[in-house]
């Protein structure tokens, strides 16, 4: 069977699992857990659990910010069709479930950075080129491990209600991080330290030293080495360790995906910010002037 299929059931068969579609006891395909589960479109409606979604928080933020730029009140159809782009690129993240780069999983944080800065930079590239779609694409690859970041780290923990200042921004460093020999959970996922930290995946490529007790991301698939688990992917006991949390670590999340968005405004002329975000032929209220990318 492909890994897309043996992900689509395994996600299919956990979410409905909860939502008492199937028996109770029925076994999940062993599949690795999802962080933010990236679309749960496919389950029937209502969903009673309350889960935020790499979807659900890339869809709110990029049309927030169509609002705030463009003065739209609702996306038009190619708005709608940029923004889908964008959630495609942030979901397709999750087929990697090696790289603790992409998550910020493992106390990753610098090879987080310098995957986040990567996709900026070509982001940045492929508007200066005129290459919508490409940097759509960047965009969305980006995005994954910064909202990521609130679901797997413990910044939340640490009190922070707002997003990390340097996470995504040139030159600056994440931190401080706990060393790799410093004790950071007790078993349990009870946090003993005040740096920064995130949880160990079994599988992955980052594997704590034993000297150390370090967080495990946590959950019912992970099996890797470590003490605890502060993974806050989903709004329920047996799937996150730190549920209490989920609300908190997406709206978070949401904060950091419009600040990047912000921060890439910034960055380039306003013809580029409107092909990134399918407003580059026309925008704002009935009415408003077209844009056109100058000759």
């Amino acid at each position: 069977m492909r890994d897309s299929q043996r992900k689509r059931r395994w996600r299919t068969a956990l979410c409905a699992t909860l939502i008492g579609l199937v028996p109770a006891q029925v076994a999940l395909p062993a599949e690795p857990a999802q962080a933010f589960a990236p679309d749960l479109s496919f389950v029937p409606s209502p969903i009673p659990l309350g889960v935020q979604t790499h979807r659900s928080i890339t869809e709110h933020a990029v049309t927030q910010a169509l609002g705030s730029y463009f003065g739209v009140a609702e996306p038009t159809p190619r708005m709608r069709a940029a923004i889908e782009e964008i959630v495609a690129a942030d979901k397709a993240v999750d087929d990697d479930q090696v790289s603790s780069d992409k998550h910020f999983d493992g106390e990753n944080f610098d090879g987080g950075q310098r995957f986040v800065l990567a996709n900026r930079a070509a982001l940045l590239a492929a508007l200066t080129a005129g290459d919508g779609a490409a940097a759509r694409g960047r965009l969305g690859t980006a995005l994954h491990p910064i909202q990521d970041f609130y679901a797997h780290s413990n910044w939340v923990e640490l009190g922070n209600r707002g997003p990390d200042p340097d996470l995504g921004v040139p030159g600056r460093v994440i931190g401080p991080v706990a060393g790799i020999l410093e004790n950071t959970c007790t078993l349990g996922g009870i946090l003993i330290t005040t740096k920064l930290t995130s949880g160990y995946y079994g599988g992955e490529d980052r594997v704590p030293l034993v000297l150390a007790s370090k967080c495990r991301h946590g959950g019912p698939l992970d099996s890797g080495p470590g003490s605890g688990g502060i993974s806050k992917d989903f709004p329920v006991s047996i799937l996150s360790p730190h549920p209490g949390l989920h609300q908190v670590a997406a709206q978070v999340a949401e904060q950091a995906t419009r600040k990047f968005l912000d921060e890439i405004r910034a960055a380039v002329p306003a013809w580029q910010s409107q092909l990134l975000l399918g407003a580059d032929l026309t925008f704002g209220p009935a009415g408003a002037s077209r844009s056109t990318r100058p000759a």
